[in-house]
């Protein structure tokens, strides 16, 4: 069975998106577990494990600095992440800020 977030999952807790993205596409958390050391390991990550796809702190979930940031680096290639990133202005629920 695959989870699904609801249309506003805020009141759900932190990492719950996460979560139902990671069951969209694995059976279990374990299986996107390996999903995503798999891809770490293409990637070049030598210092990343992943255990969670919410990245709360758990047992043999970690990776060092320069793992993030080649992460980083491979992400802002995607203009989804990138866009935001770039923005001088967001909107977030309590109204619109400077950056």
């Amino acid at each position: 069975m695959r989870a699904t977030a609801p249309a506003s999952s805020a009141n759900l807790g932190p990492g719950f998106d996460a979560v139902a993205l990671a069951l969209s596409v694995s059976p279990d958390l374990s299986s996107f577990g390996r999903l995503m050391n798999a891809k770490a390991a293409a990637l070049g990550l030598r210092d990343t494990h992943f255990v969670r796809p919410d990245g709360l702190d758990v047992p043999d979930h970690y990776s060092s600095a320069a793992d993030v940031t080649k992460l980083a680096r491979v992400l802002m290639r995607t203009r989804f992440v990138r866009d935001p990133v770039h923005a001088e202005t967001a909107t977030t629920g309590g109204g619109s800020h400077a950056t």
